[in-house]
């Protein structure tokens, strides 16, 4: 008897141990992309918001990501579980070699792009900017708006590859 995978669905999740890392609601969401400086080839600069939702977490994480502000930095990953080697770690001498010094990690887990950005707002669900000093009131609702700086010479050269114009949604 031959077992039919065609209605095998492969999706990502995010359920390891890193504390921060989420998933992000929906997709990376440019806002502006300002002109090249005279003389210049790549944007001046790349505006971009990430929203996630916090509901699912427990107070200490919710705590953690309330704490973000301007100028703290964010990684943003890309990972597409159809895309796993499926390999298991290497191992050396003293036994498995730990993730952070494998340099098959990215193929066995899927990542595909890794790009970094900087917070240069965060609001809540009301539109409260949390990032603003003078505002003192509990955020509104689970979901955290980051409007961020993306560095925009990647962003251009991105915007020349299959895979990383697929990170951008214009």
């Amino acid at each position: 008897m031959s077992e039919d995978y065609s209605q095998t669905v492969i999706r990502t999740e995010l359920t390891g141990w890193a504390r921060m890392a989420l998933e992000m609601e929906g997709k990376l969401d440019i806002i502006r992309v300002n002109p090249p400086r005279l003389g210049e080839r790549y944007p001046s600069q790349v505006l971009a918001e990430v929203t996630i939702d916090l509901a699912p977490y427990g107070d200490s994480i919710r705590r953690e990501w309330d704490e973000m502000g301007v100028y703290d930095n964010l990684f943003l990953v890309a990972i597409d579980a159809r895309k796993m080697s499926g390999q298991p770690p290497p191992a050396n001498a003293k036994g498995r070699v730990p993730d952070e010094d494998d340099p098959t990690f990215p193929k066995r887990f899927g990542v595909t792009l890794v790009r970094g950005c900087m917070v240069l707002q965060v609001r809540d669900e009301a539109g409260t900017v949390l990032s603003d000093p003078a505002v003192e009131e509990a955020p509104s609702g689970s979901k955290r708006i980051f409007r961020v700086a993306l560095d925009s010479t990647q962003y251009a050269d991105d915007k020349q590859t299959a895979e990383g114009s697929d990170m951008y949604n214009r």
